[in-house]
């Protein structure tokens, strides 16, 4: 008899249920553009020559990196208003802790006027943040279910969850 089956249908019943939530969510506000982005992170290479990373690192630097997006899109009404995009964000590894690497699904308010274009935004933030190497995805969200389904595919760990009128 196996202990394992309990724990595996309590994650596929969250992976479900955070897939569906995804889903309404994009559906349900028009009001907001999305985006897909999948960040790489350098790796680094310990004394036994695996690659190696603390989760409280990796989930600090996306941290930092919303925020850095936030003040960027929203400016002062970040601080004052706590004005914030919708964000999502699944940190996926490799079996050896190397390929760290995230996905994210941000979304931007349709109807504000932003000086440069969000993707650019989007980059130029990466650049500023540490750790997050140069290779990475940005594109407009073409296909939420598909998109909801990749990210949340294999182990499950999401983090920084953050709902926006939805």
């Amino acid at each position: 008899m196996s202990y394992c089956a309990p724990t595996v249908y309590l994650k596929n019943q969250l992976r479900n249920a955070v897939r569906k939530w995804i889903n309404e969510c994009i559906k349900s506000d028009t009001n907001l553009q999305y985006y897909q982005v999948t960040l790489t992170f350098v790796q680094r290479e310990n004394e036994g020559g695996r690659y190696h990373y603390v989760k409280a690192e990796v989930d600090k630097n996306m941290v930092k990196f919303i925020n850095r997006l936030n003040r960027k899109i929203f400016g002062n009404s970040f601080y004052r208003y706590k004005k914030r995009i919708f964000s999502y964000v699944s940190i996926e590894h490799g079996q050896y802790g190397n390929n760290t690497h995230a996905h994210l699904i941000l979304g931007f308010p349709k109807n504000r006027e932003y000086k440069k274009d969000v993707e650019v935004t989007i980059y130029e933030t990466i650049a500023k943040t540490p750790m997050i190497n140069q290779r990475n995805q940005v594109g407009m969200l073409q296909d939420p279910l598909y998109w909801s389904n990749y990210i949340l595919k294999n182990d499950f760990n999401p983090i920084l969850m953050k709902k926006a009128k939805c």
